[in-house]
This record gives structure tokens, sequence and C-alpha cells, in this order.
């Protein structure tokens, strides 16, 4: 369906919400806002004026699934207040990051390629967060990104979180086709917790805690934190308890 999700430009003009769509990205089913929905986020655009040709993007688009033309929305190009995808902005312009669905309470990217002034600055340890329902214990604010401190290895990864389970489990994007690529990381869920419990912290500052970015509606900065203010961050990032490059 993301043919149909279009944006009117001027006068009765239209243009894709979506560019070069699905290449790189990443796609999951949650529930949010009491609905079920299909998020995507990333991925790949083709940019003319660079010379890296394609990089990664920003577009964070849902999909409602569990609302359909009876509940008045719809996929028409001419009903644009009411169509079922919905644009906005990830933290970064990310692609091969890995993503999962924290109990459907926060949504949490993991590594991936970052666009920086045009350029790809590849395999970051960046970990991004957003709410995905009121957070009274930390005060986050849903539809809003944090920045928290970078994983101890970069990477392109996928990321898989057993629902209820305390670890989270990182895997690089191509499996074992690169050498020495093929080793399953796990995250404690506790890790992250910590770093919400340390709390907000200033953009100066580097140890712990997390920081605020902008809101889904806003697009981000074009930047990212010195890659060696990350050396240190997450060191209980480690191999898989049977240490195996294993299928």
């Amino acid at each position: 369906p993301y043919s149909t999700a279009i944006k009117q430009t001027q006068g009765s003009s239209y243009t894709q919400k979506f560019s070069e769509f699905g290449l790189r990205a990443k796609a999951l089913s949650l529930e949010f806002e009491s609905e079920n929905y299909i998020f995507t986020l990333g991925g790949q655009t083709h940019y003319n004026e660079s010379g890296d040709n394609y990089l990664p993007n920003d577009t964070f688009g849902r999909y409602i699934v569990s609302k359909g033309p009876e509940d008045g929305y719809t996929d028409n190009k001419d009903q644009q207040d009411s169509q079922r995808w919905k644009v906005g902005y990830l933290a970064q312009a990310t692609q091969r990051c890995g993503v999962i669905n924290y109990n459907d309470k926060y949504l949490i990217t993991f590594g991936g390629d970052i666009m920086k002034f045009k350029k790809v600055i590849p395999q970051s340890g960046m970990i991004y967060l957003t709410p995905l329902k009121e957070d009274k214990k930390y005060g986050l604010e849903v539809k809003q990104w944090y920045e928290l401190p970078q994983l101890k290895r970069g990477g392109q990864y996928h990321a898989i979180y057993p629902k209820g389970g305390d670890k989270i489990y990182l895997f690089n994007y191509y499996g074992k086709r690169e050498k020495g690529k093929g080793k399953l990381y796990e995250l404690p869920i506790k890790s992250i917790l910590n770093e919400l419990d340390t709390g907000l912290i200033s953009e100066a500052e580097t140890e712990g805690g997390y920081k605020k970015l902008h809101p889904w509606t806003d697009q981000g900065k074009t930047t990212i934190p010195d890659e060696d203010k990350g050396k240190d961050a997450f060191p209980t990032m480690g191999p898989a308890d049977d240490d195996s490059d294993g299928d």
C-alpha cells in the first residue's frame, strides 16, 4: 500500500511520501494508541547530488492496520487527512539498524549506518529510544526521540527481543557473509533501563543517562557524537552464552 502514501504539494499535484521504499529499511508490527500498526523505519533514498548516490533516510512511516474505510480511514489520495499512512521522522537518517518493540512500551533502535552531511557513517553504535505510551516512571514523552549511550560494538544489526525476556540479541545484518561478523551478541534490557534511571543529561555530557532529541514531527540534526565517546558504553554487551557463530 505504500504506493498510495502520497502528499499534496502544490494545487492538485501529489508526490509519494516514500522514496526507494523498502531498501534496507526495517518494519515491525505493534500496538500503539490501542490500535494495530505496521511501523517502517529508515532505509535508503537516492540522492542525485551526492557522490554516494544512495544514503540513509529518516522516514518513519506508520500504517494503521486495525482501521479501514468503515472507520473513516482510507488510502485515497484525495483524502489526505484520513490516510492510513502517516509519516514522521526518525532520530537520525538510518539504514541497516536493529529495532525492537519492548513490550509495546518503547521502540528502540541499535547501530546501523547513519547519514552525516550527505555522507554515510557506517556501522555506528547509536541507540535511540521513543516511548509508545505514557511513561510516568521516567517522565519520557510519547512520540519523542531520546539518545542513549552508544553500543560498545557498533555495527549493522538485526535485533531480537523475546517478549517478556531480560536480554536483547543483536546479530550482523548479513549473517556470516562477512568474516568475523557472524557472532550473536546479547545486551541485558537492564542496561537500557539503568540509563533511564540515570536520567536526562545535557548535550555536552557524555557519561550515562539519556539525551532528549526531537519529536516524530520534526526532522533531526544530521550530526552524531564522536566515535570515541562510545568506547566504554554498555560494557555488558558481549557474545551470547554459547559464544557460537552458528546459524
